[in-house]
């Protein structure tokens, strides 16, 4: 999930603890939002853009439940709420969270609520992260917490839903993904059904749909964190949707993508990431969740200078060459567009 220019509006926390605390485990539910200052805001958004928007265990999930008292129509009020109305909903969604946890071996810990929103036009988002951790660690102050918890290596302690309100013309109330560093795409465990079936009300993904996406998203990933240089990085780039648009073949295969396009050192570590995160050897290919991602291709520079244009036209049109300038002695990239300027502005 891409996640660009976040902002928080508002945040609250309640305590859930696990059924097996004691005889009669009480919920501390929070009664007001946090009062947070800019600085607390700034590391609190980027921490979760850090999680949310690029991790490779950021999983899309399917909606399950579809009822009236779904998860995902209590959520998508949040935004919409007076604070008063926002803390009662966030408790009902606390306690929802200690219903789900069935078995005395879930542990208990924070239920931090986030509502915020991303992206222009901004497009609302509710986090609900769900912190198994110590009760000491739990009493300190909000700030403090979340800086201890997204900032360290604290992983494994914390698992992040997110509710999306979705893009115009989207079949779907909303898009929504999970956070779990021990979740794959395959995990059928009851210590990780509990948190995505039971308390976000949703499945992952078998559909073609899905996993389609899912292998675009986790190859754009992988692509990026290679050491290519920018003329071999935009032809890998042209090759995902060579692949997905214009390739007869009805299933995807990572194996097949990896020997045609990738370079050859790096096909182990790529099958291997496709395989750590749960993807098929094969499935069926199925583009209509990737939208126009695949119709358009967009380069940036550092310096924010943006080309965008159609994947196709792209391809034919734009030519990206890196060299060693002579006179600084340093690696530049040259763009060439074989088009004539229409406007400017």
């Amino acid at each position: 999930m891409e996640i660009v220019r976040l902002k928080i509006n508002r945040v609250i926390r309640h305590t859930v603890p696990s059924k097996g605390d004691g005889l009669d485990p009480q919920i501390g539910l929070g009664t007001a939002t946090e009062s947070l200052d800019s600085i607390a805001r700034d590391a609190i958004e980027a921490r979760l853009v850090n999680k949310l928007g690029n991790d490779s265990k950021c999983i899309e999930l399917e909606l399950d439940d579809h009822s009236p008292s779904a998860m995902y129509v209590q959520v998508l009020e949040l935004p919409k709420l007076n604070n008063p109305d926002f803390v009662t909903q966030s408790q009902q969604i606390a306690n929802r969270l200690f219903t789900s946890q069935t078995s005395k071996a879930i542990p208990g810990g924070v239920l931090i609520v986030v509502d915020a929103c991303f992206g222009s036009p901004p497009r609302a988002m509710i986090a609900l992260i769900k912190a198994e951790v110590t009760t000491g660690f739990a009493n300190q102050n909000t700030l403090k917490f979340l800086d201890n918890l997204l900032l360290t290596d604290q992983s494994k302690l914390y698992k992040v839903g997110a509710f999306v309100e979705p893009l115009p013309g989207a079949n779907t109330p909303c898009e929504v993904f999970v956070y779990d560093a021990a979740l794959t795409l395959t995990d059928q465990s009851a210590l990780a059904k509990y948190f995505y079936k039971s308390f976000l009300g949703c499945e992952l993904p078998k559909s073609g749909a899905f996993l389609t996406k899912a292998f675009y998203d986790l190859t754009i990933g992988f692509i990026n964190k290679l050491s290519l240089g920018a003329e071999e990085q935009t032809n890998v780039f042209n090759a995902i949707v060579t692949y997905l648009m214009t390739e007869r073949s009805a299933v995807v295969s990572p194996s097949t993508f990896a020997q045609r396009y990738l370079p050859p050192e790096t096909h182990d570590d790529y099958l291997r990431t496709m395989k750590d995160k749960g993807l098929p050897s094969t499935f069926p290919k199925d583009t209509t969740r990737l939208g126009s991602k695949l119709g358009y291709r967009k380069l940036t520079t550092k310096k924010g200078i943006t080309i965008r244009g159609r994947a196709e036209i792209f391809k034919e049109r734009i030519k990206v060459h890196q060299f060693m300038d002579a006179e600084s002695q340093q690696q530049v990239i040259r763009i060439d567009i074989r088009d004539q300027i229409d406007s400017q502005q």
